[in-house]
């Protein structure tokens, strides 16, 4: 979902944001800070944390050519998973190694993009009828 006149206050934080580093790479619109690491930056934009459910954000140019050159194809990860990897220490040492820092992250607080919680939404991806056990059917179908 997006909060009202959401075009607008992107506008403004991104000015903002370009202001403070015209040299970022990647901006969370909305996600879920885990951890308590947020560093404020400017008003309304921070360094972030540790974050997960990725539902929302911007790549500058550089911040597409960094995440396409880290070699993501050699051992898939979530991207949940790999955008914080890019960005700060990941706590999963193999991660870790895999995925050096790269990225020049920040993050909208309070965001411009919301999610639904999944008890209220659901999930696509956890206790799925159309995932069983590693094994996919046409239509979600269960063999």
């Amino acid at each position: 979902m997006l909060v009202d006149h959401c075009a607008e206050r992107l506008q403004a934080r991104l000015a903002q944001l370009s202001a403070a580093d015209p040299h970022w790479d990647l901006l969370y619109l909305g996600r879920w800070a885990l951890d308590h690491a947020d560093r404020a930056v400017a008003e309304g934009i921070v360094r972030p944390g540790y974050s997960y459910c990725t539902f929302g954000y911007l790549l500058s140019a550089s911040g597409l050519r960094k995440m396409l050159d880290c070699g993501f194809e050699r051992a898939l990860i979530p991207v949940d998973e790999l955008i914080p990897a890019l960005y700060l220490d990941h706590p999963r040492a193999d991660i870790r190694s895999l995925y050096p820092r790269r990225l020049r992250a920040y993050a909208l607080e309070p965001p411009l993009v919301t999610q639904l919680p999944k008890d209220e939404a659901g999930s696509d991806t956890e206790a799925s009828a159309f995932v069983v056990c590693g094994s996919l059917q046409p239509g979600g179908s269960r063999r």
